[in-house]
Parts: structure tokens; sequence; C-alpha cells
């Protein structure tokens, strides 16, 4: 199985050192539970995966999309964990044995695999849980070429109001705090001062502090406070990623 490059035309993938084109086509999860309630990783079934990975590879697929199982495989405090890492062992084994290349999605470390807000907003521990994660894991099968490429994670959407929250909740007050906690200093890193700020906005604000935003999408077409603000949650989106990309291309440069 050779490993998955980008082509030199930055546009297309090919087999390493071959300069064959290589399309992905396959499939998101191999069995049929959502990672939200859990993956396939709680009840492994070596069998049963061999099975669907040969399904796969006679249909002539040969990508699969699956979510890790972080808390099956890792623990912030003592690292790896023996037992879910020999099922992937065993995983990846078996995609590699019906040439099926892999793409693991990573999931929220104390929470699930498929999406959790309050940990996503939480740029402290929480990052720093998943960053820990990836440097082990990905540096566990650094250089293995049955991984197609990593996936952080199953989607980012800085916005409580369709996952799992309360409108009003305190719940969802202290996650629109952690969403909103570097905004002044967007703010003045943005504009330099608070005055310089106002003159753009045509406001009068005492300090960046005041400065509201709206996590929730409003249509504002020609607020340029409401547009700065999405500017901003795209900035920390991006933040949030490099961090995790730094990470992953450190211990496995070659994916």
């Amino acid at each position: 199985m050779k490993p998955v490059r980008v082509a030199a035309d930055r546009w297309n993938f090919e087999l390493a050192g071959t300069g064959q084109y290589i399309t992905p086509l396959g499939g998101n999860m191999l069995n049929d539970e959502h990672p939200g309630q859990g993956t396939l990783f709680r009840h492994f079934d070596a069998r049963d995966c061999d099975d669907r990975f040969g399904r796969m590879a006679e249909l002539g697929l040969n990508c699969l999309r699956q979510a890790i199982g972080v808390n099956e495989v890792f623990d912030p405090a003592t690292g790896l964990k023996a037992a879910g890492l020999k099922n992937w062992d065993t995983f990846i084994g078996l995609a590699e044995k019906h040439g099926i290349y892999l793409m693991p999605v990573g999931g929220y470390v104390g929470g699930n695999d498929w999406f959790d807000v309050e940990l996503l907003a939480d740029n402290g521990k929480a990052l720093d849980d998943s960053c820990a994660f990836w440097e082990q894991f990905v540096g566990h099968y650094a250089g293995h070429p049955a991984i197609w490429a990593w996936d952080l994670r199953n989607e980012l959407l800085y916005w409580t109001r369709p996952h799992m929250t309360t409108p009003g909740s305190p719940q969802e007050q202290k996650i629109e705090a952690m969403l909103k906690d570097g905004w002044p200093r967007w703010l003045e890193i943005r504009y330099g001062s608070v005055a310089t700020m106002n003159r753009v906005y045509g406001t009068n604000y005492a300090r960046f502090e005041d400065v509201p935003g709206s996590i929730t999408f409003v249509e504002k077409p020609y607020d340029l406070c409401a547009a700065d603000f999405r500017h901003y949650l795209n900035d920390r989106g991006y933040g949030w990623c490099k961090r995790q990309c730094d990470v992953i291309r450190a211990v496995s440069p070659n994916h």
C-alpha cells in the first residue's frame, strides 16, 4: 500500500513515487453508530470490521472517514491507552489488508466524537488536551501508508443554540462568555484605540470590553461591528485549527 501525497500540481492526489493519481471514494464511519453516541471502538469487533472493509473493497471503494473514539485511546492524565490502541492497530491493519485508506476524525477529550461546543469554546485546557492527544496518537502512526489524512473534528461551529444547550441557561451564558473572551483584544489589535474604533463604527464606547458581539449569526450587511465579530470568530477558529495542525505536522510531516 503506497502512501498518498498531494500531487505536484497541488490540485490532485497521487500515490507516492508513482505519479499515479488517486481519487478518494468511500464512506463515512464503518458501522451505523452516530459518533455523538459512541464509536465502534467501544465494543470493537475485528471480524465485523474485516467483513465491512472487504465489502468496501468489492465495491471499488478506497477510503473511509472514521471517528477515532478519542476517549477509548487517550487519557489526558496518563496518555495513550494500551487496550484502545491495540484495537486501532488491528483496525488500521485490516484497512491496509483490503486497500482502504483512512481519514481518522478527532473528537473531544472528555466529551464525544461528534460535537461538544463547551469543549470547543475552551481554548485553554481542552485545546491543550487535544494537542496532547494528536501528538501521541499521530506520533504512533507517523508515516503509516494507510493514513490518507487527519481530520481534526466533525465540525467547527461556534454556536450554542442547536447543540444541546437551553436558551438563556447558565451553561449557554458560560459558553458564550468563553467564545467572546478574546474579542476585546482582537478589537484592540485591529483598531489600536477605542477612539479610532468609535470613528469607524460611529459609536461612543468607553472600552473595547463594552462592544457587543452576537454568537448567533444575524444578517447585518452594513454593520461593521457585526462583520468584525464574524471575522474574530473566524480568526479564533483558525488559531484553534493551527495549534493542532502544527502538532500533527511536527510528529508526522509526511501526512
